[in-house]
Parts: C-alpha cells; structure tokens; sequence
C-alpha cells in the first residue's frame, strides 16, 4: 500500500519499493506499482552502483523523480521501458 499512496502522491505512472541489503550492494523488489512483468523480472535485484534511479536516490539521499524523457537521459539501461498499463 506505500508504493500505491507513494506514486499517486506525485502522480507517478510506476513506482518500486526496494530493500538494500546488509552489505549495502544489492537492491530487491519488495513491491513495486505500474511496471510491466519484463521491467519487473529484469530489476528483481540489481547491484546498488548500478546508474538507476534507487542508487542515485540512497547516493544522494533524496527521492529521485523523473518524467519519461529525463529518465531516459539519465537512465539509458531504462530507455524506452513502457508502465504496465501503457
């Protein structure tokens, strides 16, 4: 329910709630709202360093929100990637 009120909050079309692990290198998908199955099954996990928008929000500690053509810029790995009712 925190990821659905969150991204309707700032009417987000997708949004992620992440666990960071232990060792502070590794994110996981604990819910995520708006994101299409491939999107999903392919950030299940991912490294902490990795240039997305999770890294650069616990790097700068600060919500990272972006529209389509930013994200696209600045997250080339998730160029292009549809919402899943899109």
């Amino acid at each position: 329910m925190i990821v659905d009120h969150a991204a309707a909050g700032v009417s987000a079309i997708g949004a992620l709630f992440l666990e960071l692990n232990p060792e502070k290198t590794t994110f996981e998908v604990v819910r995520q709202f708006g994101l299409s199955p491939d999107v999903e099954e392919d950030f299940a996990t991912f490294p902490a360093d990795a240039p997305l928008p999770a890294g650069d929000a616990v790097r700068t500690r600060s919500i990272i929100v972006v529209n389509r053509t930013d994200r696209d810029e600045r997250y080339p790995a998730l160029a292009g990637r549809q919402a899943h009712h899109e």
